[in-house]
Parts: structure tokens; sequence; C-alpha cells
């Protein structure tokens, strides 16, 4: 299993583009060696990869004397722009400024580092990932996207109730066959963008006689040239890191309505289609503010034509297609 010295920075030098950014700037400005003598740490989401281009650049820190870290960090970076300071509470200092378009963050306590929440839930998140991978990775930032913070989106996905900053620091024991466990056990629905390499998967599914029967399924090369069509938005249907279908999504022009063109569930039987409307139906409204979500199905299709109506949309015409009966649905949103 992959693990990260966090006490030294080297490792985003390796990284992403971001990884590297943020190395050249926490460098070229000295950031860390002018902390050295508070054990500076960095705990961005950057460190991980999740991050998204909100995301800060936050370093924790150790002080022995507030009054004294106070001071020294004021006279080393209030020459920054948009440069701040406050207390979090009484034994925990704030001070944030801006270098280009990084809000760089210092937590700084009586704590050791390593002792800290920053650093815990950095280590325990950087273990999921290591066991849930990209789809994980990718779960984590969809969410991010939608207003998570990093510790509520692992949260959501494996299914911890109460507060996700504490519930997080329960996994800090476990060990990493009982991390895989609670990945893989999750009942959590997460819908995240598609990437381009998932179309070869996405093919093959469709030829499966169990879902061709009840849609017109499209070739590799189809979903590559569909996928590519600036309206379509594909989403991953994700039960904890398991991939459990699919939805192919056209956003009609203005956004408020939007054609449901498919959805395909490999894990059939266990709710997760409904789970997954339920959840395109916020992205949709969230994201375009959409107002009407349509759709069409086979009139054979029974048990979607059920999911749909208990889901709220109503039927509002029918044509042929081919020997097929095509009947139309629609909801308000």
């Amino acid at each position: 299993m992959k693990t990260t010295d966090w006490e030294n920075i080297i490792y985003l030098k390796t990284g992403t583009e971001k990884q590297k950014h943020v190395f050249e700037i926490l460098n070229s400005h000295n950031i860390l060696t002018c902390l050295k003598s508070y054990n500076p740490v960095l705990v961005s989401s950057i460190c991980i990869d999740i991050d998204i281009p909100e995301s800060d650049i936050d370093i924790i820190c150790q002080y022995d004397n507030i009054e004294e870290f106070i001071d020294y960090v004021k006279s080393k970076f209030s020459k920054f722009l948009n440069f701040r300071q406050w207390d979090r509470s009484s034994t925990e200092v704030v001070t944030s400024f801006n270098i280009g378009n990084f809000i760089i963050e210092i937590f700084a306590s009586t704590i050791p580092v390593k002792q800290q929440e920053g650093y815990r839930h950095l280590s325990i998140m950087a273990r999921l990932l290591n066991i849930g991978g990209n789809i994980l990775q990718d779960s984590i930032r969809s969410l991010k996207i939608d207003g998570y913070k990093s510790e509520a989106a692992f949260a959501k996905i494996i299914g911890l109730k109460g507060n996700p900053y504490h519930e997080l620091l329960k996994l800090e024991n476990y060990n990493d066959n009982q991390l895989k466990n609670i990945l893989l056990n999750s009942c959590e629905v997460i819908l995240k963008r598609t990437s381009f390499s998932e179309l070869e998967y996405i093919a093959d599914f469709e030829k499966d006689t169990s879902v061709s029967t009840f849609i017109y399924p499209y070739l590799y090369n189809k979903h590559c040239q569909v996928y590519n069509e600036k309206s379509i938005i594909y989403l991953t249907i994700c039960r904890g890191v398991k991939v459990s279908g699919h939805i192919i999504l056209n956003i009609e022009e203005g956004g408020n309505s939007i054609e449901f063109r498919r959805i395909v569930v490999y894990d059939k039987n266990r709710g997760i289609g409904s789970l997954a409307i339920e959840n395109f139906e916020v992205f949709c409204k969230m994201n375009y503010d959409a107002k009407r979500i349509w759709l069409d199905v086979f009139s054979t299709n029974e048990r979607a034509i059920h999911v749909y109506e208990k889901a709220g949309y109503t039927f509002f015409r029918s044509e042929f297609s081919g020997n097929n009966e095509l009947l139309y649905y629609e909801k308000i949103i």
C-alpha cells in the first residue's frame, strides 16, 4: 500500500499539474521554510488529488506562544494580498492570504501537528483513496463540486452518520481489509461524470440481452460520438466504489428541459435505479436549473415504467418506432 510522508512536500513535484504548481508556489515564496519552527504540514485536498478549482492551500502548524506566533506570521506574510488573522477558538488561530489564484490558510494550535484533525483526516482519506481508486476519487470530486467538504463527501459515500469530521476519525484504527469492506458494502448511490475511458465498458454492457431488449444500444464508436456532443452528459452510477450503471442526459437549449435519454443499471433489484433517478434530478436542478425532465420507454419495459411512475413521472403521449411502442413521460421539478 502506497504511503506518503506528509511532512515533506517533495511528492508534489512529480504529481499532477496543480500539485506541481503548488510545490512551486510554496518553494518560491519560502512559505514552509519561514514556518519551519512551527512544524508546518500541508494538509490540503490538493495533496490527495481530490481538489476542485476553489480548493485552498491549507497548512497546519503548532505553536507554544500564541502572541509570538501571530506577530511572527504577520511580519512574514502581511505583504501578501488579503492578509488577515483571526481566532478560530481559544487555542487556534488562522492566517489567510492570497498568492496568485490561491488562498493560503495557516491553521495553528498548541496541539502537535500529527495529532491535529487536519493531519489525521488527510491520512485516513489517503488510505481510503488508495483502496477505492479512481471510482472513489471521481465520486468525491463530484460531490465536492456539488458543495460537499472533503470529509463530508467521504462520509456520504461510506454511509457514515453523524458529524463527518468525528466519524472519519473512528476509522483510523481500521486495517486496510476492514476499510475495503466498508467501501464495498456501502449502499450509498453516487453519480459522477463518466470518463471517456469508461465508454468501452458501457458499450459492452449494453450488448447484453437483458439491456438491449429495452433500449436501442449504442456501439462503442457511437458512444464516443455522442459523448463528445456539447449537449450530452454521461453520468456513472456508483454504489460505494462499485460501478452500478450509467445515465445519458441531453441538455436541451436553454437548459430548462432535459431529455433523460437513458439509464442502465447493472446491479438489479437493489433499488439503485430509483436512488440514481433521485440523485440525477437534483443534479439537473442544481447544475442547469431544469424545470422539466422527459423520457421515453418501451411499452414492454414494465419494470422501468413502474419505477418512473413511482418517481412522479406522468405519461403524455406515445408513438411507434418500428415495431416498438414508445411511451413518453415527463416530470416538472
